[in-house]
């Protein structure tokens, strides 16, 4: 599988997983929200699923163990968990023979900023070589844990 290393191919590969999968007949919407003028923190991605409601979704691209967030990355995800919307930390990370995607909470997002890849997510690793890969994907971001 072909998949770039910055985060602009990852969010360009999860944009077009996404497109393919229509819940209740409607498309997923997905907004990249990526400029000057946004406030410090704001995350990548704003998502709408016309079954699963709404999320926001930081995108992070991983080689090594370190998942680089900001403190006002992790300030903003914390804070918006902390009032019901559903935040999501999304990260691609790299190795050598494959490419895994990992999700979690935002309310832990200063335990993965200390401890990076050593905090498991709510649900199992995602390899994007799975047929199945981004409704698997899908669920993860709406699985609800706190």
């Amino acid at each position: 599988m072909t998949l770039g290393t910055s985060e602009a191919a990852f969010w360009a590969k999860m944009r077009k997983g996404f497109e393919r999968i229509k819940p209740l007949g409607s498309p997923i919407v997905m907004n990249r929200i990526e400029s000057p003028g946004t406030g410090r923190g704001i995350p990548d991605v704003f998502l709408a699923d016309p079954e699963y409601g709404a999320c926001w979704i930081e995108l992070k691209v991983v080689k090594h163990r370190k998942v680089n967030i900001s403190p006002p990355q992790v300030h903003w995800l914390t804070q918006h968990a902390t009032y019901g919307i559903r935040t999501r930390i999304v990260a691609l990370i790299l190795r050598d023979d494959s490419r895994i995607v990992r999700v979690w909470n935002g309310y832990g997002a200063e335990a993965v900023r200390l401890r990076g890849l050593a905090v498991g997510g709510p649900v199992p690793d995602i390899n994007l070589s799975d047929k199945d890969a981004w409704p698997m994907v899908r669920e993860a971001l709406f699985f609800d844990v706190s």
